[in-house]
């Protein structure tokens, strides 16, 4: 059944459970993330910490009220030259996938990232049955910009991680 009205808006601490829930199913049954443990409640509050406090936005979507999927933007790099482009992050309730929930979520992200200077945005997608997630991004504007061979290892299996990429310039970049 699908949700009669979808909020997107910054997660709160309340949320965070929620999150944590949604993450722990890919965590123990699928390559979304590469995590084998899934992260204790303490390490989601202090990356909510840390993305508040450096302003990049930690979104949910709530489905009459209830939280059904988050994304973040995390730098992808602490130094400075690296200060404008950020990783996306976006998980859903296994049942909310395919029902326009990860394109709200996404839009609203770009959005408040360009109004804090990103101007590149990074998706690293690890390639185990990962079409669905590649056509995904690439009907967002992204471009699969290269391959990392073999560097995660999860359930025993050796996975490659697709990176992509999305200019958020209004310009483009000076020569």
């Amino acid at each position: 059944m699908a949700p009669t009205s979808i909020e997107i808006r910054p997660a709160e601490r309340e949320d965070l459970p929620r999150a944590q829930e949604i993450h722990r199913h890919y965590v123990v049954a699928g390559y979304a993330t590469l995590e084998e443990e899934p992260l204790p409640l303490e390490a989601w509050h202090a990356l909510h910490g840390r993305l508040t406090g450096a302003r990049l936005p930690f979104l949910v979507a709530a489905a009459d009220g209830a939280v059904v999927g988050f994304v973040y933007a995390t730098p992808v790099h602490p130094g400075p030259a690296h200060r404008h482009v950020v990783q996306v992050s976006l998980y859903l309730a296994p049942d909310t996938i395919r029902k326009g929930v990860g394109s709200l979520l996404l839009c609203r992200l770009l959005d408040e990232v360009r109004t804090v200077g990103v101007r590149e945005a990074v998706g690293l997608i690890n390639d185990v049955d990962s079409e669905p997630t590649v056509a995904f991004f690439r009907s967002h504007g992204f471009t699969q910009v290269g391959r990392l061979q073999g560097v995660g290892l999860k359930h025993g299996r050796t996975v490659d991680t697709i990176l992509m990429q999305r200019s958020l310039r209004t310009t483009a970049p000076a020569l």
